[in-house]
């Protein structure tokens, strides 16, 4: 190591790396290496015997986060800046060029040098916020030669984030939905419940639960698909190309037999299903049985979740037959205990005198008055 120089008779030069007072070199040096020695000579004088270094991306260029009083050298360019800095404990060497950040600290004790190696890499390159979770959904609808099919990614919703939102038989018929990694008996699912019970919300958690193994389809006028005289358009629905392939790694080596299997959502179809449904809207239902169990359905991964507002009661008894829904999920209110635990988590005090769904609840948090208790029994007018 260079003996040090007399600062106060020589000029500074490039080979002075023992500066005892801050240094502005903007001008002066046309590089900036000789920083790591100051900081070697600067950590040696105070005993600092550990050294950890860092690097990282930032989302864009960063500036230089000390103040005058701290910085005990510097160097900027075009390309970037340089600095040893005084952080009282520790020292640190500083380096940005375009977005890349090289941090290098000194200090009494490796947890100390290790500590503020994070702390600075934190401050100039933060991790980006985390990308929100999105799934591939299908939407269909009626064309003039059959079914036209446009793809987009929707935001998923986990589980565990709105289970909570549902009353606990709901929560519980949900749950073990959501845990399936393969169909279970029957190739029909109803849901049914009063609207703003959640079950738009429990779509996409279910879509998110089950994107390893299948994909969701949304058939936006199920009424036309269900309908004579469009033969073209349920064949497109129920025929469509396999989906694999759609560019998840887990897809590329995917075989025949390992094709996913496919989700025919019908939102707010109970008109179609109901028990006087052949005499409103024809065989509706007999296409609907063919197409997921019958001779249609054969030999196709195809499951078909129903949501309808309508109770179980009122649906055609061909659907309710034993054996052909794998599962029933019925959308009920919470109650005012499960609703009042909802809004605490929320970082509400608000309370409902009686149910509430998950709409009524929502609105509450945006300020709406808590619904009213729910008459029960004859009311005099």
């Amino acid at each position: 190591m260079t003996a040090p120089l007399a600062t106060d008779t020589a000029a500074p030069r490039r080979d002075d790396v023992r500066m005892r007072a801050p240094l502005a070199t903007n001008d002066l040096y046309g590089e900036s290496g000789w920083v790591d020695q100051l900081l070697m000579e600067l950590a040696a004088d105070r005993a600092l015997r550990h050294l950890r270094a860092g690097r990282r991306e930032a989302r864009t260029r960063p500036g230089m986060p000390f103040v005058d009083a701290q910085l005990l050298a510097s160097f900027e360019d075009d390309a970037g800046w340089t600095c040893v800095a005084d952080l009282g404990d520790v020292l640190a060497r500083v380096e940005c060029r375009g977005r890349s950040v090289l941090v290098t600290t000194a200090a009494a004790t490796r947890p100390s040098a290790a500590a503020a190696v994070t702390t600075l890499l934190g401050e100039l390159a933060p991790d980006p916020a985390p990308e929100r979770a999105t799934v591939p959904v299908a939407f269909w609808s009626s064309g003039e030669r059959g079914g036209r099919c446009t793809r987009r990614d929707v935001d998923g919703l986990s589980w565990a984030a709105v289970e909570h939102g549902y009353a606990a038989s709901t929560r519980r018929a949900l749950g073990e939905l959501v845990a399936a990694r393969a169909p279970g008996a029957g190739r029909l699912l109803l849901w049914h419940g009063a609207p703003g019970t959640g079950k738009t919300t429990a779509l996409r958690a279910l879509a998110d639960a089950w994107r390893s193994w299948c994909r969701i389809h949304v058939v936006t006028d199920p009424d036309v698909l269900l309908a004579g005289g469009r033969a073209a358009y349920l064949t497109d629905v129920a025929m469509g190309e396999d989906d694999i392939d759609d560019g998840e790694p887990e897809d590329r080596d995917r075989g025949d037999h390992d094709v996913r299997w496919r989700l025919l959502v019908l939102e707010d179809a109970g008109e179609l299903i109901g028990q006087d449904a052949p005499d409103r809207t024809g065989q509706a239902v007999s296409r609907l049985l063919n197409l997921s169990d019958g001779l249609l359905g054969q030999g196709l991964r195809t499951l078909v979740l129903i949501t309808t507002n309508e109770s179980v009661g009122a649906l055609h008894p061909a659907i309710r037959r034993p054996g052909r829904c794998w599962a029933t999920v019925a959308f009920e209110p919470l109650s005012s205990q499960e609703a009042g635990a909802w809004l605490a988590a929320q970082g509400s005090d608000a309370r409902v005198a009686g149910p509430a769904t998950l709409a009524e609840l929502h609105g509450v948090l945006a300020g709406e008055a808590p619904p009213r208790a729910r008459p029960f029994g004859f009311v005099a007018e």
